[in-house]
C-alpha cells in the first residue's frame, strides 16, 4: 500500500492512503472517532523502518530586535513500536532528543536536551516561538473541550477542535492554555493550530501563537513539510527545509549520519 508521508518539524505522520471504497467519510464521523483515527495514523507502517533527513534555516523576527537566523536539522528513524529523532539548532550547539512511543492507548512524545551542559536560559528555541512538546503535537492527546465548525486551511477542509492544556504540561508553560487545531479530513494532520490564553469562545481573540504549514514537496514518493510559519503578536518566525530526504531501511542500516548534530 502506497504510504504518504507529512513531516511537522518535531514530528512524522506516515499517513496510509487508503482505497476510496476503505476509506470513512472524515468530515462526518463521530469526533471522538475522528481524533483516534489521527493518533493512529501517526504510526509507521509496522513491516518497515523508515528514515528522514530535514536540514534548513530558520529565521526570527521580532519588533525591536535583530533577526535571529540558525541553522536547524533534524533526523529520525521510525520503527514499528517507536520513533526517535534529533533535532539541533546552531550546527548542534542547542539539540534535543526526540521518542515517541506506539503504545495503546497512545502516549504523549517525550523531549529532551541532548547536548551535555547545555544551558536552558539561552536556548533558541523557545526565543523562535518554538515548545518540543506542542511542536510534538502533545495536544492532541488531551480530551476536546469541543468541536467547532469546519473550515478550510488553503484549499484542504478540516475540522477544529478546541483543547485545553493545563498550566506546566503540552509547552511547559506557567499558565492554562487553549489550542485551537485545525486537521485537514483529507490526510488527518493538523495544518493550523493557534494557542490562546483563555478560552475563545464567543470572544474571537487574537491567538498568543500560531503555526500553520506553508509548504510541500514530494521526495522519493513520499510528501515532506518544506516551510511552516509561527506567528505571534509582535513576532514571526519562517523555517524553510531546503534539504529533504527520506527512505527505507535497507540490509545496510539507516543513513550513519542520520542523527548528526551538523
Amino acid at each position: 500500500m502506497k504510504r504518504l508521508l507529512i513531516a511537522i518539524l518535531l514530528t512524522a505522520f506516515l499517513v496510509p492512503v487508503l482505497p476510496a471504497q476503505e476509506m470513512p467519510d472524515f468530515s462526518r464521523i463521530p469526533a471522538e472517532q475522528f481524533l483516534q483515527y489521527t493518533i493512529h495514523r501517526l504510526k509507521p507502517d509496522p513491516q518497515k523502518e523508515i528514515w528522514m533527513k530535514m536540514n534548513g534555516k530558520i529565521q526570527h523576527r521580532r519588533k525591536g530586535f535583530s533577526t535571529l537566523t540558525s541553522p536547524i536539522r533534524l533526523g529520525v528513524l521510525f520503527m514499528p513500536a517507536r520513533a526517535m529523532g534529533v533535532l539541533s539548532l546552531d550546527d548542534g550547539a542547542e539539540s534535543y532528543r526526540l521518542t515517541q512511543q506506539f503504545t495503546v492507548p497512545p502516549t504523549p512524545p517525550t523531549c529532551i536536551p541532548a547536548g551535555n551542559g547545555q544551558d536552558a536560559a539561552k536556548a533558541k528555541l523557545p526565543v523562535f516561538g518554538l515548545s518540543p512538546n506542542d511542536l510534538m503535537l502533545g495536544f492532541l492527546y488531551r480530551k476536546p473541550v469541543r468541536e467547532e465548525a469546519q473550515t478550510h486551511v488553503s484549499i484542504y477542509n478540516t475540522r477544529v477542535f478546541v483543547m485545553f492544556l493545563p498550566k506546566g504540561t503540552d509547552g511547559e508553560k506557567d499558565f492554562d492554555q487553549y489550542a485551537r487545531v485545525y486537521i485537514s479530513t483529507e490526510y488527518l494532520v493538523p495544518l493550523k493550530v493557534e494557542w490562546f490564553k483563555e478560552d475563545p469562545v464567543g470572544k474571537d481573540p487574537e491567538p498568543y501563537r500560531s503555526f500553520e504549514i506553508t509548504a510541500i514537496k514530494k521526495i522519493n514518493g513520499y510528501v515532506m513539510v518544506s516551510k511552516m510559519r509561527l506567528d505571534g503578536p509582535d513576532w514571526r518566525t519562517r523555517i524553510d527545509f531546503s534539504h529533504l530526504d527520506i527512505g527505507e531501511v535497507d540490509e545496510n542500516g539507516a543513513p550513519k549520519d542520520l542523527f548528526n548534530l551538523k
